[in-house]
């Protein structure tokens, strides 16, 4: 959930992005938001369920998604495709900072004092990612150990649960 006056989009349900990904192997992050001077750029990974595995370098693929992200809403941002993609990708340079933000969810079974040290390794991922990027900010959030200074709440929704389970 985010603040009313938040533009939130899902960035990775965009025809012009779905269009392009198959095509040209483009790489996406999951939601784009804008929150008056800051764009966000907001991947969220679930390691939760059975079988789930981390990529070896998470960072590059998040990095990977975020240039994805930038290049095509400067390209929309410029198109003559009217659309609230368009609309958003107009909007977005308007932001003075760009914030790359993980949502990712960990296996439950862990116990709890162990969350905090893999939300640390993934804030550090983070921010060797947002540094070489040249963003203002990375930011890891999960919902097993909400952070007051997150600027939106996020829950577990069990209907989508089963889609993971599914072969």
């Amino acid at each position: 959930s985010f603040p009313e006056s938040w533009r939130v989009e899902l960035f990775d349900e965009w025809k012009q992005y779905r269009a392009l990904s198959g095509a040209v192997q483009l790489h996406g992050c999951d939601v784009v938001a804008l929150d008056d001077d800051r764009l966000w750029l907001i991947e969220m990974k679930d390691y939760s369920y059975p079988g789930a595995r981390e990529p070896s370098s998470l960072d590059d693929v998040l990095i990977r998604k975020a240039i994805g992200t930038l290049a095509l809403l400067s390209a929309l941002g410029r198109s003559q495709n009217h659309s609230s993609a368009q609309d958003f990708s107009v909007a977005s340079p308007q932001a003075r900072e760009i914030y790359l933000a993980l949502h990712v969810e960990l296996p439950v079974k862990r116990p709890e004092r162990a969350v905090p040290g893999l939300l640390m390794s993934y804030q550090q991922m983070m921010k060797r990612a947002a540094r070489r990027l040249h963003l203002a900010r990375g930011l890891v959030t999960s919902t097993l150990e909400p952070q007051a200074h997150t600027p939106w709440t996020s829950r577990r929704d069990p209907d989508t649960r089963i889609a993971h389970l599914r072969p």
